[in-house]
């Protein structure tokens, strides 16, 4: 079985992501667009460099390729330099290759921070993503959507647009607002979208309020999770000594939750403060491997959740490795990846850099917390390179908008 197919139920897809999140609210509102809202590229197209299976990486194609299977991923015409009210049309199209011998599941897609629509005259939510599937015969799949600005910017916001693989490396547009015609935002101070929230960013931080807001906070989450409606057959337990008093709660759109523990996890890459000697539990292998490498605990954000058992099935409600978290812990807000999976009883358990980012004690002997974690992960997401945090950041500040936005 070839590296990418080692998690072929993950359903890796190709993501366009950006520094800030586009809604369904902003498609439906495309047609109020202010004149003169305008986006400049800044720069050239920046991809990450290549490494095996992925043999090229530029602006239009990304293309993996491994004894057995063949993907390849592209979008057109080129993303243009100057984005205008009117917006642009972009076409997007997977084309998976595999024996019969071996599978490909894939797909491409494409989430950020401009509107999707499905023409300049049709203000109707475009399809954002589309699959392939290959065993023994090409499978071909395609689609166009149109781009426009949305409506609230600031003067000055940057926007980064990220295209790429799932589990795989991308390419990355810089635009800047240059102009956001009469009656827009006049600051350009901080812009709301310049980037992926920072790591543990606390519940008043910026873009808390107002419509067109890029940047979700902790307050603003835990305001939607008020009632727990339990969805889990079973509860889990945050020990295997303890007594299991934690459900899986429903009842939002678009996310499961629990508030648990947090213990900490140091598997992965050999590390200064992950290795066999600061962890007796220690385990070089996460069940998440981008690239076929492990994930490295001590700089990458990423959650543990249990085995799919009779108490809960992640997987069938669109929750698998890959999948992106936000966590909450005393007001403060950080993303992760569902990166590893741990006993089928057992919840409450992220990385050393996870903690950290909370500010609690990533010490894997004597760190982590007892209760008051929150852990809201998002279904049916994909983080496009699970061992970046900025692209972590990146994936969970989209999911954490769509989620306010549905909720």
């Amino acid at each position: 079985m070839p590296p990418v197919t080692g998690v072929l139920s993950l359903l890796p897809c190709i993501v366009l992501l950006a520094a800030a999140c586009a809604s369904p609210a902003h498609a439906a509102e495309a047609s109020a667009q202010q004149p003169g809202v305008v986006l400049q590229m800044e720069g050239e197209p920046k991809p990450t460099a290549p490494y095996a299976p992925w043999d090229i990486v530029k602006a239009g194609k990304v293309h993996q390729k491994a004894t057995g299977y063949e993907g390849t991923y592209t979008w057109w015409p080129d993303l243009p330099q100057t984005i205008g009210p009117e917006g642009f049309d972009l076409q997007l199209k997977v084309d998976a290759n595999a024996t019969s011998q071996q599978q490909l599941a894939t797909g491409i897609g494409i989430i950020g921070g401009v509107d999707f629509v499905k023409s300049a005259t049709d203000n109707t939510p475009a399809i954002t993503k589309i699959a392939a599937y290959s065993a023994g015969a090409v499978d071909s799949k395609s689609f166009s959507v149109h781009i426009k600005p949305q409506k609230d910017y600031k003067l000055g916001q940057e926007v980064k647009l990220e295209i790429g693989p799932s589990y795989g490396p991308s390419v990355t547009y810089t635009y800047k607002v240059v102009s956001i015609g009469p009656g827009g935002p006049s600051s350009a101070g901080p812009p709301s979208g310049a980037g992926p929230t920072p790591t543990g960013t606390s519940a008043g931080g910026p873009g808390s309020t107002g419509p067109g807001t890029t940047t979700a906070t902790a307050s603003q989450l835990l305001a939607k999770l008020k009632t727990c409606t339990q969805i889990s057959k079973g509860r889990y337990a945050i020990n295997a000594e303890a007594k299991r008093t934690v459900p899986v709660c429903g009842g939002v759109t678009g996310a499961i939750f629990f508030t648990a523990d947090m213990d900490v996890d140091c598997d992965g890459v050999v590390t200064a403060h992950c290795n066999e000697k600061t962890d007796r539990n220690f385990q070089p292998r996460t069940a998440l491997e981008p690239g076929g490498k492990p994930l490295n605990a001590e700089t990458t954000r990423y959650v543990v959740i249990p085995k799919n058992s009779s108490i809960f099935n992640f997987g069938k409600n669109d929750i698998r490795l890959g999948t992106v978290v936000a966590i909450i812990y005393k007001g403060v807000l950080t993303y992760a990846v569902v990166g590893d999976i741990g006993p089928k009883a057992i919840i409450g358990e992220a990385s050393y850099a996870t903690a950290q980012a909370l500010g609690i004690n990533p010490d894997p002997k004597n760190g982590g917390v007892e209760s008051g974690v929150t852990y809201i992960v998002f279904k049916g997401t994909r983080v496009a390179n699970p061992g970046s945090n900025d692209s972590i950041d990146t994936a969970g500040q989209a999911a954490a908008m769509k989620f306010l936005h549905d909720n």
